[in-house]
């Protein structure tokens, strides 16, 4: 048999070639938004005012936009408590035909499905931080309505409120009927929850956050805690509520789990961070898949902080084995 010799500079030539071909030339990347062929999703975010839970769901909306849907143009509208800015940035956001629009809280999300119906707009809307979206005709559609639902757990406010001050009989419900959030239905919620452990719940309205500090101190002294629920008016003035709670020993309760950080005893809610995260979640998800949208998703709301600092100047004394219980929930 012969040997057949190939020349030195033909081998050499073989493997020159083969080391560009394998890492020099470019290889076939799989498909993203980032590429020149496929333009940018576009994503418009509507949050009704400034307030540092909202400012939360936005930005958790970003984070998982940008991590779950790269490339992705995402512009914010925020209507700063303002109703006539609020029509207006719904009507320019669909106008602008984005691939979706992602709306925070009640009042947003009643308007886009309003302008929605008016305009036959199949955009995909997602909507998140809602309590109660069918009160506002926000169904469920598996090609363009999704949404994550706010729900408060009030047996459970009302069962750890019991565990944790079983003397507690009397409550003052601070409270804007007019908040847009359903309020109404849940103060009943809250006062049937309460209830079951016989606390009464006495409830004062409010409609401006200037009006608290007037309007509690003829009553705070006739019961033994203050209690505020998702209520973006009296959110606002939680600094002023606080200051009266502390300055006549009593103990404020709230439905927002940031206001454990602003003075509240004992405040409970969900993540807000986390309404954002997972809406952004099923936007791309939506926008990247074929599949049906999900169901509503409903977003545990079994949370609670407690501010030990504040329960001891509002009269909330927590023995040590509470204390070892909630300690994951304990901020000092």
């Amino acid at each position: 048999m012969k040997k057949i010799l190939l020349p030195l500079s033909f081998v050499l030539n073989c493997l020159t070639l083969g080391y560009i071909f394998i890492n020099v030339l470019p290889k076939n990347q799989p498909t993203t938004q980032e590429t020149t062929n496929t333009p940018r999703k576009k994503v418009i975010i509507l949050s009704p005012a400034l307030h540092p839970s909202l400012n939360q769901i936005e930005q958790g909306t970003i984070s998982s936009l940008k991590k779950y849907l790269p490339g992705v143009v995402i512009t914010t509208m925020n209507a700063n408590g303002k109703k006539t800015l609020m029509l207006a940035q719904v009507q320019e956001a669909l106008s602008s035909k984005p691939d979706a629009i992602v709306t925070i809280g009640s009042y947003p999300t009643q308007l886009m499905r309003e302008f929605t119906k008016k305009r036959n707009s199949k955009v995909l809307h997602v909507f998140t931080a809602v309590s109660t979206p069918e009160k506002f005709g926000v169904v469920y559609n598996p090609q363009d309505v999704t949404g994550v639902q706010e729900k408060s757990d009030y047996v459970f406010t009302s069962s750890t409120l019991n565990y944790l001050t079983p003397s507690l009989r009397s409550l003052l419900l601070v409270y804007n009927p007019g908040d847009g959030n359903n309020l109404e239905l849940e103060r009943q919620a809250l006062e049937v929850a309460l209830q079951v452990h016989g606390i009464r719940v006495t409830p004062l309205e409010v409609f401006q956050a200037s009006e608290i500090s007037h309007k509690i101190k003829s009553l705070i002294a006739q019961h033994d805690a203050v209690i505020i629920l998702k209520d973006n008016t009296v959110v606002s003035g939680i600094d002023s509520l606080v200051k009266v709670c502390e300055q006549n020993n009593k103990m404020l309760i709230t439905h927002n789990l940031d206001s454990a950080e602003k003075g509240a005893a004992i405040s409970f809610g969900a993540h807000e961070k986390d309404f954002g995260l997972t809406a952004g979640k099923i936007v791309a998800d939506g926008l990247l898949t074929k599949q049906p949208l999900p169901p509503i998703y409903h977003l545990n709301a079994n949370h609670v902080k407690i501010n030990t600092a504040a329960a001891k100047r509002q009269n909330l004394q927590l023995k040590p084995i509470e204390i070892t219980l909630f300690k994951s929930m304990i901020i000092t």
